[in-house]
């Protein structure tokens, strides 16, 4: 019952975070701008997607070696995943990067404003992808308290960067404000990883 708890106040705190900046930048720059700014982050959150199918793949073998107490398996078992996830993320990135004006067209013309902050916001995934599913190797070795502390931490800094950095940037900021976040989140899991 407390791993099913933290792992739902992680999920929780992972969804506040997705629509937080969504919430903020509507609050403080209206209808046109947040439309314009959902559009790259849903067009930037393929390359998360990378992560999230990865890690949920991941997590049966992750789980059954630390039970079995092979450390070193499981070790090299999430370098591999790491560096797969990174590989194929930085693929679809970068694919997305060089087409990402016409996706951001798909949308309407008045969306291709957002391509700048879909470039931030790639590189902010890219990024995250490059630390593996560190969420869910904390959840799958009995970690999954830190795990959810990292989260809920996370939720609040995204919204304080937020709040900082869009009034002065804009969308811009919100991508900023997002990226940094993940960078920053996934330092901490980082950190928490390594003191099991």
């Amino acid at each position: 019952l407390r791993v099913s708890f933290a792992m739902l106040l992680v999920n929780a705190a992972q969804m506040i975070r997705m629509n937080t900046d969504l919430i903020l930048v509507g609050t403080m720059l209206g209808p046109a701008e947040v439309g314009v700014y959902t559009a790259a982050v849903r067009a930037a959150t393929l390359v998360s997607f990378v992560l999230t199918v990865a890690s949920l793949v991941a997590q049966p073998r992750m789980a059954a070696m630390h039970a079995q107490g092979r450390r070193d398996e499981l070790r090299k078992f999430v370098g591999s995943t790491t560096r797969s996830i990174f590989v194929v993320s930085l693929l679809l990135g970068g694919g997305l990067a060089v087409f990402g004006e016409r996706v951001m067209g798909f949308f309407g013309s008045e969306f291709v404003g957002g391509y700048q902050a879909l470039l931030v916001l790639i590189a902010g995934h890219v990024l995250a992808a490059a630390s593996g599913p560190l969420t869910s190797l904390l959840a799958m070795t009995r970690h999954h308290g830190r795990a959810a502390a990292v989260h809920g931490v996370s939720t609040l800094t995204n919204a304080l960067l937020i709040v900082v950095l869009v009034p002065r940037l804009g969308i811009i900021g919100a991508a900023l404000a997002t990226s940094l976040n993940l960078a920053l989140t996934q330092v901490a899991l980082i950190v928490a990883a390594r003191q099991r």
